[in-house]
C-alpha cells in the first residue's frame, strides 16, 4: 500500500490553517491526471478499501468535502486489490450495501469493525453479518444479495472503473468522472478544495 504524505497533510490541517489559493498554485503542474471515463459534472468518486489505514483517517475529510460541496454527488468504489481474497469479498459486500441504500452507514460500521479486529490481532474477526444485522438486513437477504446479478454487475463496473482510471492506491479521488487527483500533490484541505473547484470549472476540457 502506498503511503500518501499529501493526505496526512490534510489530517494535519485540522490543527493548522493553511492559506492556499488557486492563484498561488499551478494545478497544471501534476496536481491531477485526465483519465478515461465519461464526463459527469458535479460528481466526486472516492476509491477506497476497508483494509486501507489511510482511508480510515481520510473519512472525516470526505465528510468535510460533502459539507463544503453540497451541489456535488459523492460516491465510493471499493477496490479489490487490497486485502487479498477478503478484498474481493468486501467489494461485493459494499456493492450489495449500495443496492440497499445503506452504503454510508455500512462504511462507517465496517471501518469500526476492521479497526477492532486489527487491534485484537490474531483473535480479531470481521463479521459482515453483524454489520448488516445492525442495519436491519437479515442473513437470508445478504446471502441472496451476494449472488444476484445486480451485485455481480456492479462489481464488474467497479473493476472496469479502477482499470480505466488507473487507480493504484487508496484513497484516490476522481472529479467529474475524468480528473484523477494526484494525492501526493495535495498540501492541505484548502488546497484540495481549490483544486476540486478548478477541475469543476474545466467542464470536461
Amino acid at each position: 500500500m502506498r503511503k500518501f504524505i499529501g493526505f496526512l497533510a490534510i489530517a494535519a490541517s485540522v490543527l493548522f490553517s493553511f492559506a492556499v489559493s488557486a492563484a498561488e498554485d499551478n494545478f497544471e503542474d501534476g496536481a491531477y491526471t485526465k483519465v478515461k471515463g465519461t464526463y459527469t459534472p458535479n460528481t466526486l468518486v472516492e476509491y477506497f478499501s476497508f483494509f486501507c489505514g489511510h482511508c480510515v483517517r481520510f473519512q472525516p475529510t470526505m465528510r468535510d468535502l460533502e459539507r463544503d460541496f453540497p451541489e456535488v454527488k459523492f460516491s465510493r468504489v471499493h477496490v479489490a486489490f487490497l486485502g487479498g481474497d477478503l478484498g474481493n469479498k468486501m467489494q461485493s459486500l459494499y456493492a450489495f450495501a449500495e443496492q440497499k441504500g445503506v452504503e454510508d452507514k455500512f462504511t462507517e460500521l465496517m471501518f469500526e469493525q476492521v479497526k477492532k479486529a486489527q487491534a485484537a490481532g490474531d483473535k480479531g474477526q470481521i463479521d459482515p453479518l453483524e454489520v448488516f444485522g445492525a442495519l436491519g438486513i437479515t442473513k437470508d437477504d445478504l446471502d441472496a444479495g451476494m449472488n444476484n446479478i445486480l451485485t455481480n454487475s456492479r462489481v464488474v463496473q467497479y473493476d472496469n472503473m479502477v482499470k480505466d482510471q488507473e487507480i493504484e492506491g487508496t484513497p484516490t479521488m476522481v472529479v467529474d468522472g475524468i480528473y484523477r487527483i494526484n494525492t501526493d500533490h495535495v498540501k492541505s484541505y484548502e488546497y484540495l478544495k481549490e483544486l476540486i473547484k478548478y477541475l469543476q470549472a474545466k467542464e470536461g476540457a
